[in-house]
């Protein structure tokens, strides 16, 4: 076996232990069908890469020789994947909640957020901790007040 397919196979015990959903369209072992879906490859000279071809142009690019630091990047996309997937499945419809940029209830990434947080706390609380500030800064960048934070008690967006 060589080294993408150790690491590869590493992702998929990673996600077994902690019980994350793991969908290979996702994150794919080699180069894939180019369809966006990320995926793992591995060489000496970069070390460990994810990367994204669509229609056969090059969108995503990332390498590093510390694998703990692959593994928090491709964990923050399946799990971020994951949390819009359960943002969706659990959607309320057919409530009506207005649409302004100080209602949080509004904004749908709130719950996919906190799910994607939810699973990163998981598998390591530094991960999470390290994703939190991007979060929530992307929930207030449109916000008048700019008071989103993470609650990390009831983990939780809330309003200051």
């Amino acid at each position: 076996m060589n080294n993408r397919d150790n690491i590869y196979n590493e992702l998929i015990e990673i996600t077994k232990k902690y019980s994350i959903d793991f969908d290979s369209q996702v994150i794919h072992k080699g180069r894939g069908i180019d369809c966006g879906e990320l995926c793992v490859e591995y060489n000496d000279e970069e070390g460990y890469i994810l990367f994204a071809y669509d229609r056969n142009l090059k969108t995503y690019y990332y390498s590093t020789k510390d694998i703990e630091e692959f593994k928090y990047i491709v964990f923050t996309h399946l799990c971020e994947h994951n949390g819009f997937k359960y943002e969706l499945s659990y959607r309320r419809k057919h409530k009506c909640l207005p649409h302004d940029d100080n209602n949080l209830d509004s904004d749908t990434r709130k719950i996919a957020f906190e799910y994607t947080l939810y699973q990163l706390n998981k598998i390591n609380p530094s991960w999470m901790e390290k994703t939190i500030p991007h979060y929530e800064e992307l929930l207030n960048k449109w916000r008048t007040n700019k008071n989103v934070f993470f609650d990390r008690c009831n983990m939780i967006f809330d309003i200051k």
